[in-house]
């Protein structure tokens, strides 16, 4: 707004912009002018796009021109990456002259990515509201996405104008999507310091938490040292909830430190799902995997992975027992987690990050312990 360029000014967009619950979705004044009709067996669709996902359709308004005993609207599922339009819902019945309102039970009608498109398909003697002097003018501002289209035939085309009488009102919603989708148990496996020619096992908890859909796993594999980690088991199939012991055994042949990755192929969307592995081999007979030497100075590391989804590891060291918090903050400062609060032992630590309620983008974690304090920045990327 205020530049040279008055065709991409979108602030009168914002009467129907916020978030999801908040008011209902729409492109019109209140006020509808004329009406328009078609031939028979097509009819009009119109596009709202939610701020967040999931996304549940509560409710659907459309305005027509007639009373009828029996009409069709539906409600289509568009998905921009693929360009397809979807049927998810339809109602076939009765309406009156002007708005109807028309509501879903909880979770029916649920999309995860794109839009939803509300349509009505004509039935001769009732035509569709539309409203000729609308606030947003969305539909000739060609620096927004086309928000109309016209049905015909089974096909759908996209149009240029369409202020016509159809408002949505999506709300937040907790369903999950059929998509597999990979949980963990843990992040990080840590075998600290054994003895060379021995052996360990440490195992992590895999477990398909989609709704519908089957995790595949195809491999694990190790970044680094593959002759002194094994895995038990390298591929299996694991259907929606159910979960799966995996061991990772470590066996040093040498002294030093054998740090690497374990990655996790599969078939959601976090392919390879990552899991760091810590472990070191020593010519003494030592069992403790939490023995170490004590840090000489405060320091917080880079988190890894960074970036992450969903989450992510943040260690610090403490070189005597202190006050300590760890703050996490999104990129306009707010604090959105606080991850320790209160005296902390001296030592190593590493805190756990779940990010999965949060949006995509740049966060920064900050830690304050005695008269120390370092800030550093990460990436959540969904």
């Amino acid at each position: 707004i205020g530049d040279a360029n008055a065709d991409n000014d979108i602030f009168l967009m914002e009467l129907g912009v916020g978030p999801l619950g908040w008011d209902w979705m729409k492109f019109d004044d209140g006020s509808m002018e004329s009406a328009i009709s078609f031939s028979g067996g097509g009819g009009w669709g119109q596009r709202f796009d939610p701020v967040e996902y999931p996304a549940q359709v509560d409710s659907i308004m459309v305005g027509l021109d007639a009373d009828l005993a029996t009409t069709n609207i539906l409600i289509y599922h568009f998905d921009p990456l693929t360009m397809e339009f979807t049927q998810i819902w339809q109602y076939t019945g009765a309406v009156v002259e002007g708005w109807n309102t028309l509501a879903m039970y909880p979770d029916e009608v649920v999309i995860f990515n794109g839009g939803v498109v509300v349509a009505y398909m004509y039935q001769e003697g009732c035509s569709m509201r539309k409203d000729d002097d609308p606030p947003t003018a969305a539909c000739n501002n060609t620096n927004m996405p086309w928000t109309a289209t016209q049905i015909s035939g089974g096909s759908f085309y996209i149009e240029d104008s369409g202020d016509w009488a159809f408002r949505a009102f999506l709300s937040p919603s907790s369903a999950v999507p059929p998509e597999p989708i990979l949980w963990a148990s843990t992040d990080t496996l840590d075998f600290g310091t054994i003895t060379i020619g021995t052996s360990e096992e440490l195992s992590v908890w895999i477990k398909n938490v989609g709704g519908q859909d089957p995790l595949e796993v195809t491999n694990i594999l190790m970044q680094q040292y593959p002759a002194n980690y094994s895995v038990t088991p390298t591929n299996f199939t694991l259907p929606s909830g159910d979960s799966i012991e995996v061991v990772l055994t470590f066996s040093p042949t040498a002294t030093q430190s054998y740090n690497s990755v374990m990655g996790i192929l599969n078939n959601s969307a976090t392919s390879p799902y990552l899991i760091r592995v810590f472990g070191a081999g020593s010519t003494e007979s030592v069992h403790d995997p939490n023995q170490g030497t004590m840090p000489t100075d405060f320091s917080l590391a880079q988190n890894y992975p960074n970036p992450f989804n969903p989450s992510t590891e943040i260690r610090f060291a403490l070189p005597n027992t202190s006050a300590a918090k760890l703050t996490i903050y999104n990129i306009m400062g707010q604090e959105v987690a606080t991850l320790i609060d209160g005296h902390v032992d001296a030592g190593y630590h590493t805190v756990m990050w779940d990010a999965s309620t949060m949006s995509s983008g740049i966060y920064f974690y900050r830690l304050e312990a005695g008269n120390f304090t370092d800030m550093k920045k990460m990436v959540l990327m969904k």
